[in-house]
């Protein structure tokens, strides 16, 4: 009759663990990702025949309700004249999680002078949602600085 009993608890201990691994292995959602990133490295620089960007930070900020807003703090320099401008550039977004990616969407604003465009752009989800990396780009890395306040 212990023994019967024991098997029953293993047998209950087994569903537990296994149904708790299957709670751990599901897709993330929004809510899981909703919070701010910053990029760590490296601070990318396009240089043109008469001006260059330097990017000085650059933030994406992930809410639960599928918006993003992305900025960077730039500056830009005419090679010809050492004339540097600072600027922030701020972009909104929208995105969808594909299992372990997501993709930002933008969208021409409305009332802007811009052809019909709409932009995806893809990043992986590492280290369970602590940091992104964008496709192609393994040198680049987001890290979470603020989870998202429920």
């Amino acid at each position: 009759m212990v023994t019967n009993c024991l098997r029953n608890v293993a047998r209950a201990l087994t569903i537990l663990v296994v149904a708790l691994g299957a709670a751990c292995t599901e897709p993330l959602a929004p809510r899981d990702l909703a919070g701010e990133f910053a990029l760590v490295a490296p601070m990318p620089t396009v240089v043109s025949d008469s001006l260059a960007v330097r990017v000085l930070a650059d933030t994406l900020t992930l809410n639960a309700d599928r918006s993003a807003s992305r900025r960077v703090w730039v500056e830009r320099w005419r090679l010809a004249g050492n004339d540097t401008t600072p600027e922030v550039v701020q972009e909104t977004y929208t995105y969808r999680i594909e299992g372990d990616s997501i993709g930002l969407l933008w969208e021409c604003p409305a009332g802007q002078n811009c052809a019909a465009v709409a932009l995806r752009w893809w990043y992986e989800i590492v280290q369970g949602g602590v940091a992104l990396r964008p496709r192609q780009q393994r040198e680049v890395l987001y890290r979470r600085i603020r989870a998202a306040v429920p």
